[in-house]
């Protein structure tokens, strides 16, 4: 669960306005919004802190339809260290909160989908003060969020693609 008293600096109002683009899109499917988290991790597993591995792997995404992770890259190897346990729950845990919350709010005419990390430091790390280096290279703070503004077109035209089938 996310940490207390973080915030994720930008996030919401990106989202409530890429939400407002995608609620234009007439016949959005399924589909469509799993293809767009597809380009959305493509661009920000390259920038991911990375150490154990454990915050890349604890992405995950549910929709009104399905509790499972569409994107198998995403949990391929699995968790390591003293705490795998605890964050295996974590995650199940999570999952099953969204996917419920998905549910309540999706169906066919409106499909929805949630994403993120499930690892508990995860807000802590993507909003690192500035200066903070990370071992893996490239790796960056924010990298979720720079990641959302840099495949914005991708994600909807992803979207597009599937409406126009």
């Amino acid at each position: 669960m996310a940490q207390k008293g973080f915030k994720l600096k930008g996030i919401d109002k990106f989202m409530k306005n890429f939400n407002k683009e995608v609620q234009g899109i007439q016949n959005r499917t399924h589909a469509g919004l799993i293809n767009a988290v597809i380009e959305l991790w493509r661009a920000a597993e390259p920038g991911t802190p990375i150490d154990t591995s454990n915050l890349s792997h604890s992405f995950f995404t549910v929709s009104y339809k399905s509790p499972g992770n569409k994107i198998p890259q995403a949990e391929a190897g699995g968790f390591k260290g003293p705490d795998v346990s605890e964050m295996q729950s974590d995650h199940s845990r999570v999952k099953q909160a969204t996917h419920a919350a998905a549910k309540r709010l999706g169906s066919d005419t409106k499909p929805v989908l949630i994403f993120g990390y499930s690892a508990n430091y995860s807000v802590w790390v993507h909003e690192a003060p500035k200066g903070v280096t990370f071992t893996r290279p490239n790796a960056h703070r924010r990298w979720l969020y720079k990641a959302m503004q840099k495949s914005r077109a991708a994600m909807l035209e992803e979207i597009r693609k599937e409406a126009s089938l």
